[in-house]
C-alpha cells in the first residue's frame, strides 16, 4: 500500500480537478439560466433608493414598491410610491425632465407595455401629463399626481452588446 500511496493521491487530485472543471457545465445543463432576471425589493429599501434617486434624504416616501427586470438586451426598473410635491420638483428640475402630454399611446408604450408582474403596479394615476428625460444613459418616465401624492417611475436602458 505504501508503494502506491503517492499514485493514489495524485489520481484523486486529478479526479478532483476534473470534477471541479466540469461542475459549472453540468450545473448549467441541469439548471439552465433564464433569459430574464426579475427581482423585487423590500419597501424600506425602495424608500431609501428613491430618496437617493430624488436627491432628497429628508423626503417622506411611503407605500414604496419596486421591481427590477433584466434581460439580455434591456434593463428596466419600476417604482411605485407616495411622497410630497417638493422631492418631485427637485427631481424633475435636477434631471431636466420635460413635461409632455400623456396620451393613451404613451401610457401603453411606456407604462403598461412589459409592465412588471406585480399586483401593486397601477400606472393610471389620473394625470394628463408625464415627465420624461435621460440620465446617465437611462430613459426616465415619471407620472406624479400632486393631489393624491402618488407617483410611478420607470427607468429603462438598453444594455451594450458585449460582443462588439
Amino acid at each position: 500500500m505504501k508503494k502506491y500511496f503517492l499514485q493514489i493521491i495524485m489520481g484523486l487530485a486529478i479526479l478532483f480537478g476534473l470534477v471541479l472543471a466540469i461542475t459549472p457545465y453540468v450545473a448549467e445543463y441541469i439548471f439552465p439560466k433564464t433569459d430574464e432576471e426579475i427581482q423585487e425589493a423590500k419597501s424600506e429599501d425602495v424608500a431609501r433608493a428613491l430618496m437617493a434617486i430624488f436627491q432628497s434624504p429628508d423626503a417622506d416616501i411611503s407605500d414604496a414598491h419596486a421591481i427590477h427586470k433584466k434581460t439580455a438586451t434591456t434593463k428596466t426598473a419600476w417604482f411605485s410610491f407616495r411622497t410630497t410635491r417638493k422631492p418631485m420638483q427637485r427631481f424633475i428640475h435636477s434631471r431636466h425632465l420635460e413635461q409632455k402630454e400623456l396620451s393613451e399611446e404613451i401610457l401603453n408604450t411606456h407604462f403598461f407595455k412589459n409592465s412588471p408582474p406585480a399586483e401593486w403596479w397601477h400606472a393610471d394615476l389620473g394625470t394628463e401629463t408625464y415627465f420624461t428625460g435621460t440620465d446617465a444613459g437611462n430613459q426616465l418616465y415619471l407620472l406624479y399626481n400632486s393631489r393624491t401624492k402618488r407617483g410611478v417611475l420607470v427607468i429603462s436602458s438598453v444594455l451594450k452588446n458585449s460582443a462588439s
